[in-house]
C-alpha cells in the first residue's frame, strides 16, 4: 500500500508539472494535450494493475515515467523555456523511474507449499472425552400437538 502511494505522489506531481509546462507552449499544443491525455490514461492503467498485484504494474509504471520524462524533455526542446520547473519534473521523473525499476524483482508469488503450512489436528487431542458419533443413541420422539389458548378458543365460538 506505501509503494501504491508513493507512485500517486511521483505520478500526480509528474502529470501537475507537465500540464504546467504545457502552459508555455505556442506550437503543438494538441498534440501535447494527446499525449498529456494518454500519460494519464496510462498512469490509470497502472494504479489499477497495481490494485489487482499484477506482475505488468512496474513495468508499465516505469515505462510511464520514461515516457513522461522524454515528454517533458521535447516540451522543453521546442520551446527552450522554464529550465528549473524541467530539471525538477526531469528529476522527479528520474525518481519515480528508479523506483519503478527497484519494484520489478520484488514480485513474489506464492507457492502451493507456503499455503499449505497447517499440520493437521488430531481431535482426540482437542476433545478427549467426547464419543464417537456410533457410539450415541438417538430417540426420535413424537412432537406433541400444540394446545389451543384460550384466546384460540374464544375466537371460535
Amino acid at each position: 500500500m506505501f509503494k501504491l502511494g508513493i507512485f500517486v505522489i511521483l505520478a500526480a506531481l509528474s502529470l501537475v508539472g507537465t500540464l504546467y509546462l504545457s502552459q508555455e507552449l505556442t506550437r503543438h499544443v494538441y498534440w501535447e494535450l494527446a499525449g498529456i491525455l494518454a500519460l494519464t490514461l496510462g498512469a490509470i492503467l497502472v494504479l489499477f494493475g497495481q490494485w489487482l498485484r499484477a506482475r505488468w504494474a512496474w513495468p508499465l509504471a516505469a515505462l510511464f515515467f520514461a515516457a513522461s520524462a522524454a515528454n517533458i524533455t521535447l516540451m522543453y526542446v521546442s520551446m527552450q523555456e522554464a529550465l528549473l520547473p524541467y530539471l525538477a519534473l526531469l528529476a522527479l521523473n528520474i525518481v519515480g523511474f528508479a523506483f519503478s525499476v527497484m519494484q520489478l524483482g520484488k514480485h513474489h508469488e506464492r507457492s502451493l507449499e507456503e499455503y499449505a503450512t497447517v499440520e493437521p489436528v488430531e481431535l482426540d487431542n482437542i476433545m478427549p472425552d467426547t464419543k464417537a458419533p456410533e457410539e450415541y443413541q438417538v430417540e426420535f420422539v413424537k412432537p406433541r400437538k400444540a394446545k389451543k389458548s384460550s384466546k384460540a378458543k374464544r375466537r371460535k365460538r
